[in-house]
């Protein structure tokens, strides 16, 4: 559903489901949170990884909530490169991680990083961004986020 937008960014999605999160992480049916997971197609450095946080959200974001009414949270993962670690669930290099009124508050068409990070402070149980260290200490991420 959302490759075509993905594919320009040098992600692919490798999977996705709605999560029951009210007793743990476990997928359902009936779950109301949505996770999503995007992996890198090709070379794709720390710096991209930085770069590429906003615009894998924008290809969710805020249409996830508008199309699934009964959808509460979501998050998307960008994964390590293949090759780098190849389990079936690699622990993610960023997350976004939001509910359905925190994503109300942001602009998405227009956000940048800078604004999202500062979005997400102070730190709350249902709007936070993780960034893995090698992403954080990069020269790129400490620019973009000013």
């Amino acid at each position: 559903m959302f490759d075509d937008e993905l594919e320009p960014l040098g992600l692919q999605m490798t999977r996705g489901a709605l999560v029951d999160t009210t007793g743990g992480y476990e997928e359902s049916d009936t779950g109301r949170h949505l996770a999503v997971y995007v992996e890198p197609t090709g070379e794709y450095t720390t710096a991209d990884y930085a770069d590429g946080i906003v615009p894998s959200a924008q290809v969710f974001l805020p249409e996830v909530f508008e199309r699934w009414d009964r959808l509460e949270t979501f998050d998307v993962c960008q994964e390590p490169l293949p090759g780098d670690d190849d389990r079936k669930e690699p622990p993610p290099v960023t997350q976004l991680y939001l509910s359905r009124e925190e994503a109300a508050e942001i602009g998405w068409a227009t956000v940048d990083l800078a604004e999202l990070v500062a979005a997400t402070e102070p730190a709350r149980r249902d709007f936070r961004l993780y960034v893995a260290d090698p992403v954080a200490s990069d020269p790129s991420y400490a620019a973009a986020i000013g």
